[in-house]
């Protein structure tokens, strides 16, 4: 936990890394342990790629032509903004208020999922928000004053910076369901921590998940690393509840969130 900000990130992430994956009945999980260092280790070493050759040279644009291309690129940065749920909230810290007033989730170190809105400056917030940009438990920071994709850094920014400015995306959710069959396990890589409220795919294994994804023609309904799974039918609880049905059931309905685009 983290004091004095009302930051607050999970207690397994605030104390330990992450195991190494273990498979259990065809699926892989990790869970945490109290031996201090990253809070997430990786499970694959990813294999450097051959050096790219050096790219060709391009012509620079100057005048009226460079004056052309801006105007599109900025058209068509607008239109990919109106596109999106993304939205921002800026809010300020006085005297009167310090706390942000939130506890978060950094399970895959680059983004943090919001896990409860207590009282503070977000809770001040979203009393006069509209409804559709108000920051509310299940939706993601993607950003903190710029900051992104480092989880650990944006938490300490909201503990130590007066002015805050939030990338939110809404939470998406869909449901997956999956009968099991003898001698086609899941096949799912999984990291979590026991006192975590979702299980994250890490890696999506050549297995039965995978079936699933190959029959689906909808891209946005296939399971994905980074997807987390929020219930395993119908089940909310701790991750550790959470592995306990997905390893029981026969059958299993999945609850899976992923920021909204």
């Amino acid at each position: 936990a983290f004091q004095g900000s009302g930051v607050q990130a999970s207690r397994a992430a605030a104390r330990g890394a992450l195991s190494r994956a273990r498979p259990i009945g065809g699926m892989f999980f990790c869970c945490a342990d109290s031996s201090g260092g990253q809070t997430v280790e990786a499970v694959n070493e990813v294999q450097p790629l051959d050096e790219a050759a050096p790219a060709e040279p391009q012509p620079q644009v100057v005048g009226a032509k460079a004056e052309e291309a801006a105007k599109v690129a900025h058209a068509e940065e607008v239109a990919v903004q109106e596109r999106s749920s993304h939205f921002t909230v800026v809010v300020e810290k006085s005297e009167a208020k310090k706390t942000v007033g939130i506890s978060v989730d950094r399970l895959d170190t680059k983004i943090l999922q919001v896990i409860v809105v207590g009282e503070g400056l977000l809770s001040t917030y979203n009393a006069s928000a509209d409804e559709g940009k108000k920051i509310t438990p299940g939706c993601f920071i993607l950003a903190v004053n710029g900051i992104s994709g480092d989880s650990l850094a944006m938490i300490e920014e909201m503990k130590t910076k007066t002015k805050l400015e939030f990338k939110v995306a809404p939470i998406l959710e869909f449901l997956v369901t999956i009968k099991k069959e003898a001698g086609k396990p899941l096949l799912l890589d999984l990291q979590y921590q026991p006192d975590s409220v979702c299980l994250m795919v890490n890696q999506v294994g050549n297995g039965r998940v995978k079936a699933y994804n190959d029959a689906v023609t909808d891209e946005s309904k296939k399971v994905k690393p980074g997807d987390r799974i929020m219930e395993v039918n119908t089940v909310k609880g701790t991750a550790s509840e959470l592995v306990k049905v997905l390893k029981e059931a026969d059958e299993v309905t999945l609850k899976v969130a992923r920021p909204a685009p």
